[in-house]
């Protein structure tokens, strides 16, 4: 089956979507299906692409723009009508990018829903084949819109696998002492992760309160990250997934996106921020559950909540809060998502 993709990374929009598509298309090449990506040129995006892929196993072509369809259309071309058009973009794809994609494919796909809002629903519950939807929250893509070719949950949240073998590995030695283990690998500070653009450029005064509470800070210099000055007790470059970085602390802080859900599959305590008030609602819906802290919207943390969550999960002898984070995160996010989604895509 020929599976084109079309997705953005950038500093606007950040890595996410590159993310998860890229371990989409790993799941569907190891079925046998041939893929292409189609993304924008000079964004991190792009770069980070070719960095996953470096040897082939994928097409990858880009555009200047999504209104400039004709690289979509060369490659449409070249491999005659594509089985299949998966689109995942901030805030879904606009009406004219569906119309192009349905009339040079068999079937069309529309993936999101971590926590940004569907732009267009009209065009894509009317044109669409199959929609994903990687939320926690039915309500937050309008629950008179879920039909049933729809998928909504965080089961079908699309993570790279390293993230549930390395669960599994922990509950190889899962015991008492597992707020220190992971792996045979000692768990220790907190990790800051903006994304992998930071578009707000707020990393370095997080590691900063996070140091000034007497705790090891490490921070993540994502590929879209403007400012590559950031002072903390470890740096890490962002790589193909954070597995090994989370896991081997034994605290997050974030904003909402995927990171989250990987960290909550690992195990790993979360307190996260929201670049918009788009990401709230699912915020709220997972604090109101005790699965993270919720620190506001990114111009206003509450510093305070920080404070408390850290000090309860990390500071308090017995770690009873970072047991029940552990234990929460674990039994919502299992990891398997990208094979439920590929086995949807396959029943088309």
């Amino acid at each position: 089956v020929n599976i084109l993709i079309v997705t953005v990374g950038s500093r606007d929009s950040g890595c996410g979507h590159i993310q998860r598509m890229s371990v989409l298309a790993q799941e569907l090449v190891r079925r046998g299906h041939r893929v292409g990506f189609v993304t924008l040129a000079n964004t991190s995006g792009e770069k980070r692409l070719w960095n996953l892929f470096p040897i082939g196993g994928v097409d990858i072509s880009y555009i200047k723009s999504l209104d400039n369809m004709g690289n979509v259309s060369n490659y449409l071309k070249s491999h005659a009508v594509a089985d299949v058009v998966i689109m995942d973009l901030e805030h879904g794809p606009p009406e004219n990018l569906i119309r192009y994609a349905k009339s040079h494919s068999r079937k069309t796909v529309v993936v999101g829903g971590v926590g940004f809002a569907i732009h267009d629903k009209k065009a894509i519950d009317e044109l669409v084949d199959l929609q994903v939807y990687q939320s926690v929250l039915v309500s937050s893509m309008n629950q008179d819109r879920v039909t049933k070719n729809m998928l909504v949950g965080p089961e079908y949240l699309i993570i790279d696998e390293v993230y549930p073998n390395s669960r599994r590995l922990a509950d190889n030695g899962w015991d008492d002492s597992m707020h220190s283990w992971i792996g045979g690998v000692q768990r220790e500070g907190v990790l800051i992760s903006m994304g992998g653009s930071d578009p707000h450029n707020i990393t370095q005064s997080i590691v900063n309160f996070v140091r000034e509470q007497h705790l090891r800070a490490s921070a993540v210099i994502g590929p879209g990250m403007k400012h590559n000055g950031i002072s903390a007790d470890e740096c890490i470059l962002q790589q193909s997934n954070l597995a090994s970085a989370i896991g081997r602390h034994k605290y997050l802080i974030t904003a909402l996106g995927m990171t989250v859900y990987e960290a909550l599959c690992l195990g790993i305590p979360v307190a996260c921020t929201a670049w918009s008030k788009d990401h709230e609602e699912t915020a709220l819906w997972l604090r109101d559950r005790d699965y993270v802290a919720y620190l506001g919207l990114w111009d206003n943390i509450d510093w305070d909540t920080l404070k408390g969550d850290m000090d309860n999960c990390l500071i308090e002898g017995d770690y009873p809060d970072w047991n029940d984070a552990v234990s929460a995160g674990r039994k919502l996010i299992d990891g398997l998502g990208v094979h439920r989604v590929v086995d949807a895509i396959e029943a088309l």
